[in-house]
């Protein structure tokens, strides 16, 4: 597909260094991703993934170096930015006690989507039957087709996946199969 990736960096990591206390989680990462790049990070338990990932959306500070998104450091990113981002990380932080639909509901609003695109995404990934089920009502694996579909709901430009299949049988991998 010649002309489809873009030269400039969409994201980059430059010397990230991370601590917590005395141990060293990230050393001298380096990374640059173009637009149109399909990236993923490849690790046992513990290497420094999520930690990653955490830095790049802005949510930990690196300890030394600098990450960038569409050239603004991840430690100075404002609302344009994170809504230009799709972020579901492991621990998805879903309003536990609210049901599917309000949880969505919540990410329409602050992103200005029509709330019947909420019942469609339901839909598509398996859930139309769980719309009104609290959060803590539902198993892994449904919290974690919730969670991913509040990440594209807005449809980002950018989208950060932490273990998006970790709790999902095949079947219902298969069936909640998203495509862009």
């Amino acid at each position: 597909m010649e002309g489809y990736m873009d030269d400039k960096p969409i994201i980059q990591c430059k010397n990230i260094n991370l601590s917590f206390k005395e141990k060293q989680v990230l050393d001298n990462i380096n990374i640059t991703i173009s637009k149109g790049e399909v990236f993923g990070l490849l690790g046992p338990s513990g290497a420094g993934k999520t930690s990653l990932l955490k830095v790049l959306t802005g949510q930990l500070l690196p300890s030394q170096g600098e990450a960038k998104i569409e050239e603004c450091l991840s430690t100075a990113f404002n609302f344009d930015i994170y809504n230009e981002l799709g972020i579901d990380l492991e621990d998805c932080g879903l309003f536990q006690r609210l049901s599917c639909y309000s949880n969505l509901k919540i990410i329409a609003m602050i992103h200005d989507i029509k709330l019947k695109q909420i019942d469609y995404w339901l839909e598509r990934v398996g859930l139309a039957d769980a719309r009104n089920v609290s959060a803590n009502k539902l198993s892994k694996g449904m919290s974690q087709r919730l969670s991913f579909v509040r990440s594209i709901i807005h449809n980002p430009h950018i989208l950060f996946l932490d273990e998006p299949t970790s709790a999902l049988d095949p079947v219902s991998t298969k069936k909640s199969t998203i495509s862009f």
